[in-house]
């Protein structure tokens, strides 16, 4: 155990020995590498923030020793950028403070169920990227597990599946991996799928030569060739026709392509990052959607949980969602009251962590003090929410059926909305590009 918190390392320390495991404990980082040669531990307990040395230095180094040690580091919440740097540097496992017993109970166990079969990871150190604004904040199970994820694949040039409703963060996930890779400096292209006309998207995706077609006065570069090495983002890749998917999966095998009414071999060396908010197995089974590409773009796949499903991380993402927006619209605030938490933990957050910003800003901006009051809350609730309450008891709305059955239900959303189109969107399990093509392709309009 290295850390300089005497009381906890000696509690960790008692807990261990308890279980009949012999303990060491170091109180700084050059103490802790003398005692990782003398012993030769099978499992290591490191804090990241030691007095002489960083934690991570102190990993790397244990890392290029002879020593096949679970590494297992110790960190704050709020230390996203850390969590990942130590999987990519070959972390076992992360642990976040204040220490849970459960946690480190299911770690020792999985580390000695590892020893003697399975050889250490080794990674590159890693550049530090300024990821304060990208932030990924929780302590719940699902959120360690895609932090853990994104350290592992970022490493990795290999496409990558991300699943989960809307408003739970796909793209800042798929920042993540791109930020954290060493093609960082390369740029990150993202494409939202449900935006573009069909007719459209092979341009934008391909480029075009000059002469193409009437309007091309001039050749242009589509993004698979602007993103070079670094990733394209397809965001709500399900919404893409059965053509442009024939398109794409030939692209990802043959990794080379030509602009449109151009003959020019241009090879593609970027990462692909897909992201959906729909059911990818059941658009597969109805056809809807290739499963070769499926396979192609789902090298690794990550469901993101919605907020719902991980309300203990309410209370944090709340704090620094405070946090990001005072910063943005320069309204000093010191705080919010919990009775004020209480009252959003008991909202089901259709629309995720973006829905729970919205919240809060509004909040923020009625607020006359520098603390956000139960009422401040309580008033953006009733005013600006509760119309959910009032529909979840009425037939559930969803964008399936035939033409007409879509626009009777996309018209009572919308009247049900005021025709607020980001509400009318949540009403209807969707996207906000996905209900302005919809509407589009049905000629609804005010």
């Amino acid at each position: 155990i290295i850390d300089d918190e005497e009381m906890l390392a000696e509690s960790l320390m008692m807990f261990l020995s308890e279980k009949n495991y012999k303990v060491e404990c170091a109180f700084s980082g050059e103490e802790g590498i003398g005692k990782f040669i003398k012993f030769c531990p099978h499992l290591v307990f490191l804090d990241v923030k030691l007095p002489d040395i960083e934690g991570l230095e102190v990993l790397k180094k244990m890392k290029h020793m002879k020593n096949d040690a679970h590494i297992v580091v110790i960190t704050a919440y709020h230390e996203m950028d850390i969590a990942i740097k130590a999987m990519q540097l070959g972390a076992f496992d992360y642990l976040i403070k204040p220490l849970d017993t459960g946690e480190i109970d299911r770690i020792v166990e999985k580390a000695f169920s590892y020893i003697n079969f399975t050889p250490s990871i080794r990674m590159e150190e890693f550049t530090k990227y300024d990821f304060d604004d990208l932030k990924i904040v929780g302590k719940s199970k699902s959120i360690k597990e895609i932090l853990k994820m994104i350290g592992i694949v970022s490493q990795k040039k290999v496409n990558v599946f991300i699943e989960g409703e809307t408003g739970t963060g796909k793209e800042l996930i798929a920042k993540a991996i791109h930020f954290y890779s060493p093609f960082k400096e390369e740029p990150f292209v993202a494409i939202n799928c449900a935006c573009i006309v069909s007719t459209l998207f092979e341009s934008e995706l391909f480029g075009y030569e000059k002469g193409a077609f009437t309007g091309a006065l001039r050749t242009n570069k589509g993004k698979l060739e602007i993103v070079g090495k670094g990733t394209l983002f397809l965001d709500e890749v399900g919404e893409l026709s059965y053509d442009m998917q024939a398109k794409l999966l030939r692209v990802l095998e043959e990794r080379k392509f030509e602009r449109v009414g151009g003959l020019q071999k241009i090879a593609f060396e970027a990462r692909v990052i897909a992201a959906t908010n729909r059911d990818i197995e059941k658009l597969i089974k109805e056809g809807k959607f290739r499963e070769d590409l499926f396979y192609r773009l789902s090298v690794v796949r990550i469901k993101v949980p919605p907020l719902r499903e991980r309300m203990e991380d309410l209370p944090l993402l709340t704090k620094y969602l405070l946090g990001k927006l005072a910063k943005e619209t320069g309204k000093f605030v010191r705080g919010i009251e919990d009775e004020a938490i209480k009252i959003l933990s008991k909202y089901d957050w259709p629309g995720n962590v973006r829905e729970l910003q919205n919240v809060l800003l509004e909040a923020l901006l009625r607020t006359q003090g520098s603390i956000i009051l139960k009422e401040d809350v309580q008033q953006v609730m009733e005013e600006k929410i509760y119309y959910y309450y009032n529909f979840n008891s009425k037939k559930e709305l969803t964008l399936e059926g035939n033409k007409e059955k879509e626009k009777e239900k996309i018209l009572e959303a919308l009247n049900r909305t005021n025709w607020h189109r980001g509400k009318a969107a949540a009403l209807l399990g969707v996207s906000r590009p996905t209900l302005r093509k919809k509407m589009r392709e049905l000629g609804i309009s005010k």
